[in-house]
């Protein structure tokens, strides 16, 4: 099980042996999306059952989604890298929206607005990494 978790997320030997950049970045991809369906698991489990004792069917649905849209996500880093990261990013977006509209405490919803704060900083570190090549620094 290990060997294939290991094979499936290119952390093995050979694949950090390898110069090819689209298996570093199916790598990664795959870590960060396989970790937030982790956590998007255990968020399923314990609100649905939060929900379903306070009749709120719609929290169910919208953790059931993300959760099938993080899955779809990671199955599909196989052939579309491209939509597998801008799911990801679409996702990220949802979430904060999510949060800002369902929860009625304005210091909890706050922390929606925190989830906006990865699309920028993803970008400002790729941005970092091109001008870096370009000055030959890393």
């Amino acid at each position: 099980m290990l060997q294939w978790l290991k094979g499936f997320l290119f952390i093995r030997d050979q694949d950090f042996l390898n110069p090819d950049r689209t298996i570093l970045k199916t790598s990664l991809l795959r870590i960060i999306l396989l970790s937030g369906a982790i956590l998007t698991t255990s968020i399923v489990l314990h609100s649905s059952l939060i929900a379903y004792e306070l009749n709120l069917a719609f929290i169910i649905s919208i953790t059931v989604s993300f959760l099938t849209v993080l899955f779809l996500a990671l199955w599909f880093t196989r052939k579309y890298l491209l939509a597998s990261s801008i799911s990801l990013l679409a996702m990220v977006i949802a979430a904060c929206i999510s949060i800002l509209l369902f929860i009625p405490d304005f210091n909890l919803s706050q922390a929606g607005i925190t989830f906006l704060l990865y699309p920028s900083l993803n970008g400002a570190f790729s941005i970092w990494q091109k001008s870096s090549r370009y000055y030959d620094v890393f």
